[in-house]
């Protein structure tokens, strides 16, 4: 599925509150000629009725003086942030959710993707070069994942949505049967 030809997004401050709202072309590249405003540290687009197990999709970044390992770990200071929730029946498939995404959850993921490599830690600021980096979400009604991926200088916002779109036919076709296997 294509993204619209325009995507409504959300300003978030540095608290991740809502400072301000816009509508993009797909075709605008997510990193700017010139910096941001200040007063912007992300953006979050807007609900879209067509995702199902995506629940948020939110573009981030760290200032280059801000966590100078991250940067010198990551091909871009630039993240792709997508959090993943899947509706289990009962609490036994709840608990094996999170082995059977690593088993082979991700594997499925990362190939309809395209990425090569994948880590899993407590944050995105362990992140270390890993192609998709994922944060297991416990203690919540579902079994959730955020998945941060690199957003490069030639990506524009209609790619970040297209990647989150993704994630979400993986989700309904491929993750679904494995994780109530």
């Amino acid at each position: 599925m294509r993204p619209p030809e325009a995507l409504r997004i959300a300003e978030l401050d540095e608290d991740l509150e809502v400072c301000g709202e816009s509508v993009v072309p797909a075709t605008r590249r997510v990193i700017p000629q010139f910096p941001h405003p200040e007063f912007v540290a992300g953006y979050r687009f807007f609900a879209d009725p067509c995702f199902s197990y995506v629940k948020e999709i939110r573009i981030g970044w760290f200032a280059h003086e801000e966590c100078m390992e991250y940067e010198l770990s990551n091909r871009s200071v630039y993240y792709l942030e997508v959090h993943l929730e899947i509706e289990v029946q009962d609490e036994a498939h709840y608990d094996s959710a999170w082995t059977r995404f690593r088993q082979a959850g991700v594997t499925l993921l990362s190939k309809r993707l395209g990425l090569s490599s994948w880590g899993v830690g407590r944050g995105i600021v362990d992140r270390r070069g890993q192609d998709l980096f994922i944060v297991e979400l416990d203690g919540f009604d579902q079994p959730g994942w955020v998945l941060y991926m690199t957003v490069s200088p030639s990506h524009t916002f209609g790619d970040c949505w297209a990647r989150a779109m993704v994630i979400e036919e993986s989700a309904r076709d491929d993750l679904l049967r494995v994780l109530r296997a």
